[in-house]
């Protein structure tokens, strides 16, 4: 009977003054409309913040539409065939240029939402730059040959740097970058979209200069005496000058910094590029084979469009 009594005791559960027991309070409890409408909210906010930042963080692949100012020189004293004139700098009169790349995140997420670090790479860089002819009458002399041997078949030719000149050039690229968020912690949410961008890059171009033929301005011409009032006009080369293609091809390495401000699709930036480049006449049978290298150096104002 003592064990009976006690078994049942253990069996009976508390009971508040409804006469409900506490378990039974936790089966039937059911969360309220409130609650409901509060957690919901909180995840919608969660979501559309992810969903925001995600687009302040996109956009990866850009364009660039630049107006360049370049410069070009030969980096040792060249002849430029016209007596003992030497060929000098040369400043462009315009350029573009078009470049599309791509940045590649080296974090997975940006730090504290105002830094990224990325790995750039430019598969596209093309640039088109035009030279003035320099001033003179005379800007190069047929009869004035690297062997001496005017009027000979095989005579090589001083290149005519002096002349109006084409330069095109086209490369790829790649380098570090590091990409700024500073308003992101503001709660204006349309700053959050400006963004800084700075970055280097290291590449390699092949460059071609387009000399314009100008017969006028080949000091060979009929009737031109010396100062001893021999007659030094050569019809054979000057005909062939007045001709033939006058175009130089190069390569090297090309360094370039820059940066840019841009709000969502579109920003603006600067950049500074320096080079080394080697150039060779494409017509090696009138100008040899001899090597010109010239340093170059740019700056770049452009559009900047990021995709």
């Amino acid at each position: 009977m003592v064990c009976l009594c006690a078994m049942t005791a253990f069996g009976q559960t508390a009971k508040d003054s409804t006469g409900v027991s506490a378990a039974d309070q936790n089966i039937f409890e059911v969360p309220s409309i409130a609650q409901i409408i509060e957690e919901q909210q909180m995840v919608t906010t969660r979501l559309a913040k992810e969903s925001h930042y995600r687009d302040v963080w996109g956009r990866r692949s850009y364009w660039d539409i630049a107006w360049a100012s370049t410069w070009l020189e030969p980096k040792n004293a060249l002849k430029s065939g016209l007596g003992d004139e030497l060929v000098g700098k040369y400043t462009s009169s315009w350029g573009i240029s078009i470049k599309r790349g791509r940045n590649y995140r080296l974090h997975k997420t940006p730090i504290a939402n105002l830094l990224q670090f990325n790995f750039d790479f430019n598969g596209v860089d093309l640039n088109v730059n035009h030279y003035k002819q320099d001033a003179g009458q005379y800007l190069y002399d047929s009869h004035n040959t690297k062997d001496g041997t005017a009027g000979s078949s095989d005579v090589e030719y001083y290149f005519p740097w002096k002349l109006e000149k084409y330069e095109a050039n086209y490369g790829m690229s790649l380098g570090p970058s590091l990409t700024i968020a500073p308003f992101n912690s503001l709660d204006v949410m349309g700053l959050h979209y400006l963004k800084i961008n700075v970055y280097y890059h290291i590449g390699y171009h092949i460059s071609g200069i387009y000399a314009i033929n100008d017969e006028h301005k080949d000091a060979n011409q009929s009737g031109r005496t010396d100062d001893s009032g021999n007659v030094i006009y050569t019809s054979s080369d000057y005909e062939k000058m007045k001709k033939n293609v006058k175009i130089a091809w190069g390569h090297g390495l090309i360094n370039s910094f820059g940066f840019n401000i841009s709000w969502k699709v579109i920003g603006l930036g600067y950049e500074h590029r320096s080079a080394n480049i080697k150039y060779k006449a494409l017509m090696t049978g009138d100008f040899s084979k001899d090597t010109y290298d010239f340093r170059s150096g740019s700056n770049r104002i452009y559009l900047h469009f990021r995709l």
